[in-house]
């Protein structure tokens, strides 16, 4: 394949995905901005604690969607039409089951996790009346963000963003209204997040409907497999753990946050964490843009493909990389008002979100190698980047850097991790 169509299909994929997940971010900090500025650090500290509630939600929905699309994508390009389907159908059926377990199982236990998640007072209160409203709600949120790679792998990546930038609207205009003028609190952004999940879920499967891209009539399609969905869970195992592992290290943050300077430390770092969360989505978006592409080229065996697009992918991600950190780092100050910080929280913000801009540089190139891992069917080696981070890295980072460096060190973290998972990615070449 010439060169110039590659990079037609990688700009019609990329693109898109990297808008998709920049307005999934983007959720966050609209919440952020309006509790920080109506319930002051009490909110914008008890959002911060009850986030990986939600963030595992969501991770099931993009991690069951993506799963199941690599599987799509991949008998596709072997031009296996009719196991494409059967995948499709058995990704929905997965999808749907997910609800039912991320319900109950939240249901009866939210409580109990945001007391060990460090919740307390005030904040545990606060956090209670969030995580309630969203778990009650998670099945607007997995199915909303599930059918988002369903979408783009059946080439459709910018409805997939047109559904995305629907909910956010919708989210933002329900924010204000909930927050700022029925005063309903984080309770209030709650409500927006999922009624935005919600309006984004329908506009999904309206297009999928409408395209006849899901269309199960035939009963040759409609077959539950076993082996099939135990191979969507296998791979979702990558996408959901990158899209829960910041949510992991979020609540090991908290911990030492709380250690070591309590509820100011808290809200400072659910400031550093409403920036850095959208980068990382954002940065994300070049390897889940790329995913279609892979998965149908390794399908086709065109491996000289899946060069030419890892070469673009790497050289986008490096110069968003770049971009991002600058535009942060000329923005610390504003951004600290923006979101209401108290002046106390705020001296600790300038600081902490310096040394956070610093790992900008190296979260794409971590995100990019894992998405092509699982992308290309390498589970093994993407499981090991991500979640070797979440319970060897950061853990390890966390524990000796704030003993060594205080709070700072609490920052210094995430930029040792980053350039820790990029080194041992280097020497596993050279062994090679």
């Amino acid at each position: 394949m010439d060169n110039k169509n590659i990079t037609k299909k990688f700009i019609y994929y990329c693109l898109p995905s990297v808008i998709c997940l920049f307005l999934s971010g983007f959720y966050s900090i609209i919440d952020g901005l309006l509790v920080g500025r109506t319930t002051s650090d009490i909110g914008l500290a008890a959002i911060n604690i009850a986030w990986p509630i939600n963030a595992l939600i969501t991770a099931l929905g993009v991690g069951i969607g993506t799963g199941g699309s690599v599987i799509y994508s991949t008998y596709l390009g072997e031009n296996k039409e009719k196991e494409a389907k059967v995948t499709q159908y058995n990704t929905l059926i997965t999808l749907v089951l997910s609800i039912i377990v991320a319900f109950v199982t939240l249901r009866f236990s939210y409580k109990n996790i945001l007391i060990l998640l460090g919740a307390e007072g005030k904040v545990l209160s606060e956090a209670i009346n969030y995580s309630k409203i969203m778990i009650y709600g998670c099945g607007p949120q997995i199915i909303g963000v599930g059918l988002v790679p369903i979408l783009k792998n059946n080439s459709m990546a910018f409805t997939a963003m047109l559904s995305m930038f629907i909910g956010m609207i919708t989210n933002v205009v329900l924010d204000i209204y909930f927050i700022v003028y029925l005063r309903f609190g984080i309770g209030g952004a709650a409500l927006a997040t999922i009624i935005g999940q919600l309006v984004s879920a329908i506009f999904s499967i309206i297009f999928l409907l409408y395209r006849k891209n899901i269309n199960f009539k035939n009963k040759d399609i409609r077959i539950i497999k076993l082996k099939r969905i135990k191979d969507i869970i296998k791979i979702s195992m990558s996408p959901f753990g990158i899209s829960i592992a910041p949510s992991i290290v979020l609540v090991l943050t908290n911990w030492q946050c709380l250690k070591y300077g309590g509820d100011t430390i808290v809200a400072t770092y659910a400031v550093i964490s409403y920036v850095v969360f959208p980068v990382q989505s954002l940065l994300s978006g070049v390897g889940e843009g790329i995913q279609p592409l892979i998965s149908f080229y390794k399908g086709a065996g065109e491996e000289e493909s899946i060069k030419k697009v890892k070469k673009l992918a790497y050289k986008t991600s490096i110069a968003l990389s770049i971009l991002l950190t600058i535009a942060v780092l000329f923005n610390i100050r504003k951004i600290a008002i923006i979101f209401g910080l108290s002046s106390e929280a705020q001296m600790f913000f300038k600081s902490g979100m310096f040394i956070s801009v610093l790992a900008f540089l190296f979260i794409g190139i971590v995100k990019l190698k894992s998405s092509l891992y699982y992308a290309y069917g390498d589970i093994k080696s993407a499981l090991l980047i991500i979640y070797g981070e979440v319970v060897i890295i950061a853990p390890i980072a966390l524990i000796i850097l704030p003993i060594l460096f205080k709070v700072n060190g609490i920052w210094l973290s995430l930029l040792f991790t980053k350039l820790a998972i990029i080194i041992i990615e280097m020497m596993k070449r050279e062994v090679k």
